[in-house]
């Protein structure tokens, strides 16, 4: 995600029934004894990309974090199917 490492990018994620926007992301290990290893010496593989998002909507919680392999199935989904996030 080179775009959420930069001041002038950002992202806006528009779903079904929402309008979220990227506000930072975490790379968490999969196997729970890596998380206390160095990031740089855990295989990419083993890593799951979570973004953070600022909801808009007001009966929402302000933070919403999602995998990222969610939003991408969301984002490859065409209509009339949807993915709920």
């Amino acid at each position: 995600m080179p775009g959420l490492k930069k001041d002038n990018t950002y992202y806006i994620l528009i779903t079904y029934n929402n309008i979220l926007c990227s506000v930072g992301f975490e790379k968490t290990p999969l196997i729970p004894i890596e998380a206390f290893k160095k990031l740089s010496d855990i295989k990419e593989e083993n890593l799951e990309l979570w973004i953070m998002n600022c909801s808009t909507q007001r009966l929402d919680p302000s933070f919403v974090i999602k995998r990222w392999r969610d939003i991408k199935k969301n984002l490859e989904t065409v209509w009339p199917n949807y993915t709920d996030l």
